[in-house]
């Protein structure tokens, strides 16, 4: 199923644009250079924070026995992850023995696809050609249908059920 729009953009509102553009990219460029700098600021803070921790970090060589003399000190363990907890969803029932449970829904709905053309037009004008097709898929979350340009696909599955 395929919708199609045509729009048609004069060559004074084009050249506007280039102009928006090109006011917009000086501000992004002084922006990015700002956020540049105090990014770089952080790096250096963080790299010294992360150089001071190491030379004062202990190495926990068992992680089962507590050794009170290695409290406020900064320490480093890796050990196996284990629960005797059995973990249950709540709306279907199912559990399991385990430190975490995740739950994955999908849904299976309208999906809107658009594919636009360009092409110059007599005069320095331009005319977009845009496509929009439509196809059933399993999706990790809601698509608003509710925004598609052609509501048609949707009204057809509600009037089917």
């Amino acid at each position: 199923m395929a919708y199609t729009e045509v729009t048609e953009t004069s060559w004074f509102s084009r050249i506007g644009s280039s102009f928006s553009g090109m006011g917009l990219g000086l501000i992004l460029l002084a922006g990015g250079t700002g956020l540049l700098w105090w990014n770089e600021g952080d790096f250096v803070a963080t790299r010294d924070a992360l150089n001071e921790t190491q030379s004062a970090t202990v190495e926990l060589g068992d992680v089962k026995t507590l050794n009170p003399s290695l409290n406020g000190k900064v320490v480093h363990a890796s050990g196996f992850a284990d629960t005797q907890d059995v973990l249950t969803d709540p709306v279907f029932g199912v559990g399991e023995r385990a430190i975490a449970l995740e739950r994955k829904v999908e849904f299976y709905q309208w999906v809107e696809h658009s594919k636009s053309e360009k092409k110059k037009k007599l005069g320095g004008g331009e005319e977009t050609v845009t496509t929009y097709t439509y196809e059933k898929k399993w999706t990790s979350r809601p698509v608003q249908s509710g925004q598609f340009k052609d509501p048609r696909p949707v009204q057809a599955t509600a009037t089917a059920c």
